[in-house]
């Protein structure tokens, strides 16, 4: 009843009528904090609307795991951009919150943590990972302004501390009590293929305490693409509204795949965008979009070194047939038809694995012989390695997000070091450049036998004698230890002792000659133990004249996980900041929209694929310049 309710009242407030007039309003970007090395903001979606004297004005929460905090944005809904957008304070997370997904209840919003897989993750199938969920009322925001108000003046500083800060909401238990449970035994809604055509099908069920309308819907991909997965976001005054991720054929060993908005009203498609992945890269689980009750659609990402929230109009404006631009950013075009994105040979899109014996060829093994199970058992130590620290032996002006100056460098701690006051515990290797692969995953675990008395001294000592310093967000700083994307993969392939450092940007240009000469020409190639990495500079948008940060990274596919009937998500175990260092993660596909894919080349279960002129990684490398590498990932459109 209240969930039905709401609809009948915005439907009233913001008749479709209007949605011409919500244009002019797509130029408008709300600024949210500066970049800085470590987990962006990583969610972004709506909470409430509240009745002003000038109308109602909705109230829009950011997810920000780097400062464990979720910040509360007014947004007003008069159509003049003056004084649209007005700070509604913060609340804090659990530090240990890892968000990974987000579900939208109709009392709560409940964010999902990052589903842990068993002891030998690449073998993992869904029955294996458990997740937490946190739950956050709706109304908190207006409830609490006053108090949330004051956490937000310090949140940016290094004095906030998440642990005293008022909360957001609370943990929910299983039926055992503990906080660990099953993946999305929260969701408000279950996702099953389509019977007819299971692969550019999936069926959506919302459940009675959802927010949506409840019932099914049957969502779609165009032409031939594949449909990976279909995402119900916030309805907007009875209409549903669905991002999906579709995949692209390539054959040239370069991940592509299409995110778009569907939004639909008695299950007819009333309204269709698409986003440009490449203006959202960041160290994003997800793509933020959040949906107004007045129908219009707010986007985040990073711009400009700033992280952004930015209005794309209404989802009334355009019809599924109609064409037009956004006004740049984060937003992106209508598409003018459905059959424009069909393949450009017309065809349908493949999605079979190579045919068993089909030729191969390579480079001689530089190592053993490697397997799946070797690769990820090179890396037990690295992945199984429990260790503390006591952080009150770091200086306090260290816990800034930007770090602090030491014997004329700069270190910047751990996100989770850096928000811990007391014991921080972490399994796994942190984060650190290096180039000792081999020295420094002995030495690491060497510190972390001695039950955390080694890690901190080297916080103790960090200003007189800087040694052993467990991890490190700044490149040049050489007292950390701890292990970086490459070199993780490095280690998986049995070649951490090499003098050939691997890096990202070798991998994708000139890599050592334990890594294949040829990327997988497209994803159904893929199998456990293979690599997926970009090294793209930053640039500017040649259509908005916006600087758009680059990406540089490299993880280890793991296996393709359903956690429900539909939804197609990968594992992968990387070192990244986002998580403090190593760690297993679950993606989206279109996470790697634009990634290449590579494999290393002393395989026995599964050997280098054939060279051609489109997947060999030297002759046809991945283009590092922004502008060339957006033309070349969007060229299967």
């Amino acid at each position: 009843m209240y969930r039905a309710m709401i609809h009948l009242a915005l439907f009233l407030l913001c008749p479709m009528a209007e949605a011409s007039d919500q244009l002019a309003l797509t130029a408008e970007m709300i600024d949210i904090r500066a970049s800085a090395d470590g987990a962006g903001p990583s969610h972004l979606f709506w909470m409430e609307d509240t009745q002003t004297q000038s109308g109602p004005v909705s109230i829009v929460g950011v997810v920000d795991p780097l400062l464990s905090a979720v910040r509360f944005f007014r947004w007003a809904g008069a159509r003049s951009t003056d004084g649209r957008v007005s700070s509604a304070g913060a609340c804090a997370l659990p530090i240990g919150l890892r968000p990974w997904q987000i579900h939208h209840a109709d009392d709560a919003v409940l964010i999902e943590s990052m589903p842990a897989p068993g002891a030998d993750g690449y073998l993992s199938n869904r029955r294996h990972f458990t997740s937490r969920v946190y739950r956050i009322d709706r109304g908190l925001a207006s409830r609490s302004a006053v108090e949330a108000a004051a956490s937000q003046s310090k949140i940016d500083q290094p004095g906030w501390n998440p642990d005293q800060a008022l909360q957001c909401g609370r943990y929910l238990t299983s039926a055992d009590g503990s906080l660990d449970g099953p993946v999305g035994r929260a969701a408000p809604s279950q996702a099953a293929r389509g019977r007819k055509n299971p692969r550019r099908t999936i069926v959506l069920i919302n459940e009675d305490s959802a927010l949506a309308p409840t019932g099914r819907l049957i969502v779609r991909a165009v032409g031939g693409n594949w449909l990976y997965s279909a995402k119900e976001l916030e309805p907007a005054a009875g209409t549903r509204v669905v991002q999906i991720t579709e995949g692209v054929a390539s054959r040239d060993g370069i991940v592509r795949t299409r995110q778009r908005i569907l939004a639909y009203r008695n299950d007819a498609l009333i309204s269709e965008w698409d986003f440009d992945e490449t203006l959202m890269r960041s160290k994003l689980g997800s793509k933020p979009v959040a949906i107004l009750p007045s129908g219009e659609m707010l986007a985040m990402g990073m711009v400009n070194k700033e992280f952004r929230i930015q209005t794309c109009g209404s989802l009334y404006a355009y019809g599924p047939g109609t064409s037009t631009t956004s006004g740049g950013g984060v937003c992106n075009r209508v598409y003018e038809s459905h059959s424009e994105r069909s393949r450009p040979d017309g065809s349908a899109a493949a999605h079979q694995a190579p045919i068993a014996g089909q030729a191969q060829q390579g480079r001689a093994p530089q190592t053993a012989m490697l397997s799946a199970k070797a690769i990820f058992r090179n890396l037990r130590a690295i992945v199984d390695t429990r260790w503390s620290v006591r952080t009150d032996a770091m200086p306090e002006a260290c816990r800034s997000i930007s770090g602090c100056r030491l014997g004329g460098r700069t270190f910047v701690p751990l996100r989770g070091i850096r928000l811990t006051r007391g014991v921080y515990t972490k399994t796994g290797l942190p984060y650190a450049m290096t180039d000792r692969p081999d020295e420094d995953v002995q030495r690491f675990v060497e510190l972390a036998s001695t039950g955390g008395r080694g890690l901190t001294n080297g916080l103790d000592s960090i200003r007189s004698s800087p040694r052993d310093v467990p991890g490190n967000l700044d490149d040049v700083f050489a007292a950390d230890i701890g292990i970086d994307c490459s070199a993780l993969v490095q280690y998986a392939w049995g070649a951490g002792q090499m003098r050939d450092r691997l890096s990202t940007s070798d991998l994708q240009s000139s890599p050592p000659r334990y890594v294949c000469p040829a990327r997988l020409p497209a994803i159904e190639y893929l199998r456990a133990g293979d690599a997926i990495s970009v090294n793209i500079a930053s640039g500017t948008d040649p259509a908005t004249a916006l600087q758009h940060k680059g990406t540089n990274h490299v993880v280890l596919y793991a296996s393709t996980v359903k956690f429900d009937d539909a939804n197609h998500s990968w594992l992968v175990l990387e070192s990244s900041s986002s998580c403090d260092g190593v760690c297993w993660s679950v993606y989206d596909p279109a996470f790697f929209n634009g990634w290449g894919l590579y494999r290393a080349s002393g395989r026995e279960d599964a050997r280098c694929t054939a060279l051609t002129k489109a997947t060999s990684i030297e002759f046809n490398p991945i283009p590092r310049k922004f502008s060339l590498w957006r033309d070349t990932v969007a060229d299967g459109q």
